[in-house]
């Protein structure tokens, strides 16, 4: 599934479970991801080190999906990565591109604002179709920040004090 991110603008979305955003996506592990599924699986048959992105990712399969796929579904859905959670969706803190012209700003709960776009690739959603925002997609943008941005200071911290 190649990504098409366009801006949100409403876009119904329901989940196919198709598994097909599991197999395209790399997908950034935080510290709280680590914690919370490492506790029920040991981290090396989930989480690799991803050199170019300089930060552990939930690893891959020999045919390019999540090693954590069961069939085409999620085997630790209630505990998967938070980043996880957030598809189909994306946010930034800019437009992505100065010909968006339907990207507008969104407020955080901390008052930051971000654009929101919606992978039309994904099956599950439709652009002939408007629904509203789905009330917890704010918080958890925020969240994945939150924990993105302790995450990068942890290991900051503990690779100086090598």
């Amino acid at each position: 599934m190649k990504e098409i991110l366009v801006p949100y603008t409403g876009q119904a979305y329901e989940c196919t479970m198709c598994g097909a955003c599991c197999h395209h996506h790399i997908v950034p592990l935080t510290k709280t991801d680590l914690e919370r599924i490492g506790s029920t699986l040991d981290p090396e048959s989930f989480a690799a080190y991803h050199e170019s992105l300089g930060s552990i990712v939930l690893a891959r399969g020999d045919e390019g999906g999540c090693t954590l796929l069961t069939g085409s579904r999620c085997g630790i859905h209630d505990t998967k990565p938070v980043i996880c959670r957030l598809f189909p969706f994306a946010a930034y803190p800019e437009p992505r591109d100065a010909s968006d012209g339907l990207a507008h700003e969104y407020l955080l709960p901390d008052g930051s604002l971000v654009y929101l776009y919606v992978n039309t690739a994904c099956p599950g959603v439709r652009e002939d179709a408007r629904a509203p925002m789905p009330r917890w997609l704010l918080s958890l943008i925020q969240r994945i920040r939150i924990e993105m941005a302790l995450t990068r200071f942890y290991y900051e911290i503990t690779s100086s004090d090598r």
